[in-house]
């Protein structure tokens, strides 16, 4: 049976994803990403907010960085687990906005004290 998980991904330094940038995590987005492929059989983020961010957002050009992703039978617990897993230099600035499907909106989740927490339960049918 099919079932997506919807899941907008936020965390510090993602606009310096490709320098090594000391004060922020955008080094992270490759392992991030390898995560991410090898439990969908080769699917990854993709950033809403890079050039042209402007074709997907109203108003200004969006000051923060976003990964957006709809898979399909993802492992949410699991995906967790690899994020806590990670050496993050500011994890107080990880979001993880998850919807799956049945649910009316998106719930929140942020890492405290290393672990992934749910702060914003999704809003069932």
């Amino acid at each position: 049976m099919s079932t997506i998980t919807d899941i907008l991904l936020q965390f510090d330094g993602l606009a310096f994803a490709h320098t090594d940038d000391p004060d922020g995590d955008g080094g992270l987005l490759p392992q991030v990403q390898t995560t991410v492929r090898g439990m969908t059989a080769g699917l990854e983020f993709k950033s809403i907010t890079n050039p042209p961010a402007d074709w997907y957002w109203g108003g200004l050009v969006p000051e923060c960085d976003l990964l957006a992703g709809a898979f399909n039978c993802f492992d949410l617990d699991e995906f967790f687990e690899e994020l806590e897993k990670l050496p993050w230099t500011r994890p107080g600035a990880i979001r993880v906005f998850v919807q799956r499907e049945h649910s009316r909106a998106f719930g929140v989740w942020v890492m405290r004290d290393g672990k992934m927490v749910c702060v914003l339960e999704e809003v069932p049918w």
